[in-house]
C-alpha cells in the first residue's frame, strides 16, 4: 500500500502499488527453487517453451509499463530489461597538458537491446 494525499484538505487516502512478477519469485510460486530450474525446461517440448517464453515476455512487459508510467524506477528495469545505455570511453589521447585532443572522436556509445 501507498499513502497519497487527495483533495483540497490533502486527505490521506492508501492506494494498492503495483508490484511487477520476478522470474525468481514466481519459480518459488511454482516450489522450485531457481528459475533456472523452469527455464531448463523449455527443451522438454514445445508447449513448454511456449508458456515460459509468454512468462518472460509477460514480466518484461509489466516491468516496462510501469516504468514508462513512473510507477517504478526506470533506469532499475532498464537496466535489468537489458535497454540502458551505457557510454564508454576507450583509448582517449591527451595532448602535452593532459587534455583529451578529441574526446568526441573517442567516445564508443554501446547500446543493449533486448533479447541480444
Amino acid at each position: 500500500m501507498q499513502k497519497d494525499y487527495r483533495g483540497k484538505d490533502a486527505t490521506p487516502v492508501y492506494l494498492e502499488h503495483p508490484r511487477a512478477f520476478k522470474k525468481e519469485e514466481f519459480a518459488r510460486f511454482c516450489h522450485l527453487s531457481e528459475w533456472r530450474l523452469i527455464n531448463d525446461l523449455k527443451d522438454v517440448s514445445s508447449d513448454f517453451s511456449h508458456v515460459v517464453t509468454c512468462i518472460e515476455k509477460t514480466i518484461a512487459d509489466q516491468k516496462y509499463t510501469y516504468a514508462v508510467v513512473g510507477m517504478f524506477n526506470s533506469s532499475i528495469v532498464a537496466k535489468d530489461l537489458g535497454l540502458a545505455d551505457k557510454i564508454e570511453q576507450k583509448n582517449q589521447q591527451l595532448d602535452k597538458n593532459g587534455n583529451p585532443t578529441d574526446a568526441i572522436q573517442n567516445i564508443t556509445f554501446v547500446i543493449n537491446k533486448a533479447g541480444e
